[in-house]
């Protein structure tokens, strides 16, 4: 192992590892070519002009070649300085690399032509003569590494000659270079010279750039195209990396120049324009590659190059072709991309091929000058507006350049902006204005600029907030000092819910913003929710003693009668609650509905609060105005059953009945709420176990949150009294006589009792109790909780709702606890019929287990469980009902069978159940029409569930036996044209007559079903069919007679006799008039009807419209009639009309 002489033991082969053999990006000017060291764009090769060096970036020489002696002899160089000098002629000079490597002799596999030049003086490449400090500092690292030292003179002097430097820069890295690509040879020899296998797969030779071994293993058979793990082809790997010589030796082996690998996303052109390898990219393109593909996301090589600012591929898909108005998914451009990025040179490449400059994209609508303006690139928003760029253009967002500059705070793209002229106030249609927006973002020095050119202070955005109130509302102190001391106004509130600064600097918490706006003159009781209420919501503790040391009004109320101290419990703010009972807020309020606090936090489950509440005397036993709820009802229906559980254990009563007769059981049950169940049908036993407490548990909640104390719930009811009821029944009186003995006994809770174990940290107000407030003592104790208790309106029980609400762990307790099983509501449904209609299989299954009726029926329509559970589609639920033998014939008043119901609505898969189950396919209602299933899914239009009828042996032209319907007569009725069609190619009679009469084709007329009608002629029905019998009416004086134009103009161009005429003389074009169908007249007279054909009255089709008032009809039937009527007739007919007009005045 070869080592650093002069680096203090360091690995030199360390050092060369360092080094990444790859191709470097063109045209970037970001990062330094990893072919060269600090010196920027210039790349120097010694092993061939068309690419990469052998190994540098494709893992070694082609050939094998003496890797050894090439490592050595790299080491060399680079301890000699890399056989550049002080003096000499470049062109005079040939390195020892050079020399070694042009004996083509010594490889067994030549590959590039070699260098004729190391190091060329008139190079391409930007001017090196000078050479920076950092550069030369890189230098001197590089040579110390190498063992060379101190990079001075033999006097010691560091060397001044910048042309110096800069050639001995370049051969120091390209030396580098090389012995890393000579070590990765040595390394593989070495590897083969010992006996050991190359284990790795043909991607990670790829993936490590090996050439010889990607070579060996395709030789040995693997496919070219194969993939990585990652889904990656192995050429975009490649490219992506910038190998290459290893993209030669791919593309050699006939590699997909398209392939994007099992992901589908880019393609190996996008890839390596995307990494910025110009080389790979021409390569690429030699073979074909195709300059327009878009990736996945709608990028193509051109956006990808563009987006990395690399402007010598740029300019090269260009001149192959590549589409520069391109939008990506996101409707960006490559211009746009450039843009974005800041890359001006791109841009102005893209606009000297004719980009447009104010393309946006259709979704957001963003322009290459609004994308620039958003990320801040001044040099960029420069260029644009000098080449053209609309600055007024808005987006999606209806946001200007400027507005989007000021986003984002950029102050000199928005100075430079307002210099051009951009409108500094809210343009129409916007919804904000550019001072909003950086009043929002805090850019205080913008803002100033924007008041500076005439911003309005005042200019509300689409929210109605002002400048200042978004300051507020963000926390931006210094904002809102600029926006006051400009003359802003402190007080302005919004128009619906007149917030303020103040209001919405309190809803944040913004303690700084409302002292500086409150000794500014801001109004502290402003707003629908003051500033107080804002911060109690919240839940800002040290804001709200603030605000109430400043004054805040704690009794203020919103329009709902909500207080600061409502939204704090509501919110179970319970330290917030307890600073505004010490500032005199009622305890006992009433909001909307006569809620309290207590019943805000209840509802809410906020236990710790509930439990201060109640330390301070609130009323568990408090009902709304109009008693649909209480404190106790509203947390069972909020499912909190350590709240319940403390309620009860201060005397809150589970037996009070609510507005309807609901209870706490059923307000519970509505919500599933099983363990609150239980513990209701546990009371009183579950009450009545309560051991004492120790009060001095009981900590403020000053002290650190870590260290405090806290207090079991099940010791709460010793702490605080419980209450007695406001009032009890002699019912109740006469029930607690036998409880209350227990008591003495301490009845313990059953084991299904939930253990509750919640505590809470304690204000420090509720310390300061009263001793007899610590007493124990007894709760009140109510009779047990009625199981089967219902609503007055709907006879609902707590089973009744679980079995609805499909709580299958609810139901089986209620079971368990006896609650009645038949129980029928007022629609007569059991718990069963519900289940199976909401379709909760695992419900109907317990209730089954436990007995309940399966051929209940409701007592109005006779709907048993299995004929909802049809008609509502419930599989699962069918599927179980006919397992437990459901009756599958059984008719419910309309005398529909389950089948009939599931072919109505189209089931198929329920009506498979039950065809397997062997119910009557061709069932027939017998009380009322006689219709079968298959006329119920054909009138409703479900064509899988006929097919499956028909396929199964349906009746195809059974008929009504009432009015001699069938199937296809319905569907045509309901304008059903796949029905039709279905029923029709399974040979049905295309001309049955129903009892009215009525052909098919007549029924569809009837409609106006223009798609049914299309079908029936299609398929052989007879356009001029006989008509009616009783009114001689045929598919045409029906159609007219409708105004239905679309089948009129089907049965006109199918060759319907145009001038036919009903019992009544009416010819289609009179019907039309009478019925003031103008389109259809139209439609008639432009096909030949008899403009002058008057009815068995003489009545023409200009009279009957004259008679009814359609004027437009009329106007256009006298440019086409040859008679018109008698000025004795007209007059008679008017002095009718003047007649009933005098007549209705008097």
């Amino acid at each position: 192992m070869l080592t650093d002489s002069g680096g203090g033991g360091t690995s030199f082969e360390e050092d060369l590892d360092s080094v990444a053999p790859r191709s470097a990006p063109a045209g970037a000017s970001e990062p330094p070519p990893p072919g060269g060291v600090g010196l920027g764009i210039r790349t120097v090769r010694l092993f061939g002009e068309a690419g990469p060096a052998p190994g540098v970036g494709g893992g070694g020489s082609a050939g094998g070649g003496d890797a050894a002696l090439d490592f050595k002899l790299a080491a060399a160089v680079l301890r000699t300085g890399g056989g550049g000098g002080a003096s000499g002629s470049d062109e005079d000079e040939v390195s020892e690399v050079e020399s070694f490597i042009l004996d083509q002799e010594d490889l067994d596999n030549p590959v590039l032509k070699t260098s004729e030049i190391f190091l060329s003086s008139t190079a391409e490449g930007a001017d090196l003569r000078t050479v920076d400090p950092e550069t030369q500092a890189r230098l001197e690292a590089l040579l110390e590494a190498a063992g060379i030292g101190k990079l001075s003179t033999a006097d010691g002097k560091a060397f001044a000659d910048p042309e110096v430097l800069r050639r001995l820069t370049s051969s120091v890295s390209c030396a580098l270079d090389e012995a890393a690509a000579a070590l990765t040879r040595m390394r593989a020899e070495s590897t083969h010279s010992t006996g050991q296998v190359d284990t790795r797969s043909l991607a990670e030779a790829c993936s490590d750039g090996d050439v010889n071994a990607v070579r060996k293993l395709l030789d040995e058979g693997r496919s070219v195209n194969e993939h990585t793990e990652e889904g990656e082809s192995l050429l975009c790997l490649a490219c992506s990396a910038g190998y290459y010589e290893l993209a030669q030796v791919l593309l050699a082996m006939h590699a997909n120049v398209e392939d994007r690998g099992n992901k589908g996303d880019i393609t190996p052109l996008m890839a390596a324009s995307s990494g910025g390898y110009l080389d790979i990219v021409k390569l690429l393109l030699l073979h074909d590659a195709d300059v327009n593909s878009q990736s996945a996301t709608g990028n193509t090589a051109l956006t990808y190059a563009c987006a990395g600012g690399f402007i010598d591929i740029v300019k090269v898909l260009l001149n192959e072709g590549a589409n520069i108005e391109d939008h990506n998914e996101n409707g960006h451009t490559p211009l746009m991309e450039a843009a974005s990025a800041g890359h001006v040179e791109v841009a102005r490449v893209l606009l000297d091929h004719g980009a447009g400059i104010n393309t946006h994209s259709n979704e957001f609508k963003e322009s290459a000058l609004t994308l620039a303006c958003y990320k801040g690139h001044l040099d960029m928003v420069r260029f644009l507006l000098e080449a053209g760029a609309d600055q007024e253009h808005k987006t999606d967002e209806m946001h200007t350049a400027l507005m989007e500059a000021c986003m984002d705070g950029h102050v000199e793209v928005a100075r430079l902006l307002l210099d051009s002229g951009a409108q500094v106030n809210m343009p129409a249609d916007s919804f904000e204005s550019p001072l909003t927006l950086a009043a929002c973002g805090g850019h205080v020095e913008l803002a100033a600029l924007l008041i500076e050119r005439g911003a309005n202070l005042e200019e509300v955005n689409d929210e109605g907030y002002t400048p200042l109130m978004e300051a507020a509302r963000e926390g931006h102190e210094e904002m809102v000092a600029l926006l006051l001391a400009q003359g802003a106004n402190i007080n302005a509130q919004t128009e619906e819910t007149q917030e303020t600064a103040l209001t919405l600097a309190c809803c944040g918490g913004f303690s700084e913003v409302a002292d500086f706006l409150i000794k500014a003159g801001a109004d502290i009781e402003l707003g629908c929710s003051t500033p107080l209420m804002e911060a109690s919501q919240e839940g800002h503790l040290e804001l709200v003693k603030y605000l109430l040391a400043a004054g805040a009004n704690v009794h203020a109320t919103t329009a709902t009668g909500d207080t600061a101290l409502t939204y704090a419990c509501e919110n179970g703010h319970t330290d917030v609650a307890d600073v505004l009972l010490q500032a005199g807020a009622h305890l006992e309020h009433e909001s909307e509905g006569g809620r309290t606090p207590l019943m805000k936090a209840a509802r809410a489950g906020h236990l710790c609060t509930v439990q201060f509440l109640i330390s301070k005397g609130a009323n568990v036993n408090r009902a709304t105005a109009n008693n649909d709820h209480t404190v106790v009802s509203l947390a069972c229906a909020g499912g909190h059953l350590a709240v319940v559980e403390l309620l009860l254990a201060h005397g809150a009563d589970p037996t009070h009945r609510l507005k309807d007769g609901s209870t706490m059981l059923i307000e519970a049950a509505k919500g599933g709420h099983t363990n609150v169940v239980s513990y209701l049908l546990d009371y009183p036993n579950n009450v009545l176990s309560v051991p004492t407490t120790d009060v001095s548990q009981l900590t403020s909640p000053s002290q650190d949150e870590s260290q405090v104390p806290r207090v079991p719930i099940h010791t709460l009811a010793m702490v605080v009294p419980p209450q007695e009821p406001d009032r009890t029944s002699q019912e109740t009186s006469t029930a607690l006589l036998g409880v209350q003995k227990a008591v003495s006994t301490r009845v313990p809770v059953g084991s299904n009792n939930p253990s509750q174990t919640t505590e809470c940290p304690t204000p420090e107000s509720c310390c300061q109790t009263p001793s007899n407030m610590v007493t124990p003592s007894i709760p009140p104790v109510y009779p047990s909780v009625d199981i089967d208790a219902h609503t007055e309106s709907n006879h609902d029980t707590a089973l009744t709702l679980a079995c609805a609400g499909g709580h299958e762990e609810l139901v089986s307790v209620l079971i368990a606890r006896d609650a009645k099983i038949e129980h029928r509501d007022k629609k007569g449904f059991t718990p069963l019929i519900l289940a199976a209609t909401a379709g909760h299989v695992g419900v109907v299954e317990i209730l089954l287990d436990k007995g309940g009726d399966i051929e209940a029926q409701s007592e109005r329509t006779k709907d048993t469980p299995l004929s909802l559970a049809c008609s509502g589609g419930r599989q699962e639920v069918v599927d179980l009902l006919l397992a437990r033998g459901a009756n599958k014939e059984h008719r419910n008043v309309s005398d529909y069978t389950p089948l009939s119901l599931a072919a109505s609505g189209g089931y198929v898969n329920i009506i498979k159940i039950l065809l397997n189950a062997g119910a009557e396919i061709n069932s027939r209602t017998g009380s009322k029409l006689g219709i079968s299933p298959l006329m119920l899914a054909a009138m409703n239009g479900h064509v899988p569930a006929v097919k499956l009828l028909l396929d199964m042996g349906s009746d195809i032209n059974a008929q009504i036996e009432t009015n001699r319907n069938t199937a296809l007569t319905l569907a045509c009725f309901q304008g059903r044209a796949e029905v039709v069609s279905l029923l029709l190619d399974r040979k049905a009679n295309v001309e049955h007559r129903a009892k009215t009469g009525l052909t098919p084709l007549m029924e569809a007329a009837s409609g106006g079903y223009a798609e049914v009608g299309r079908v029936l002629l299609d398929k052989g029905a007879d356009v001029n069919a006989p008509p009616v019998p009783s009114s001689r009416d045929t598919a045409l004086t029906i159609a007219a007679d409708k105004g239905h134009y679309k089948f009129c103009e089907l049965l006109i161009n199918r060759g319907a006799h145009i001038d036919v005429r009903n019992k009544k003389g009416n010819t289609p074009l009179w019907l039309a008039s009478n019925g003031g169908h103008f389109d259809v007249v139209q439609l008639l007279v432009q096909a030949g009807a008899d403009v002058d054909a008057a009815d068995n009255r003489k009545i023409t089709p200009l009279m009957s419209a004259f008679r009814k008032g359609h004027v437009k009809v009329v106007q256009y039937l006298v440019k086409e009639v040859n008679q018109f009527p008698s000025d004795i007739e007209c007059m008679r007919y008017i002095a009718t009309i003047t007649d009933k007009v005098f007549h209705s005045y008097e």
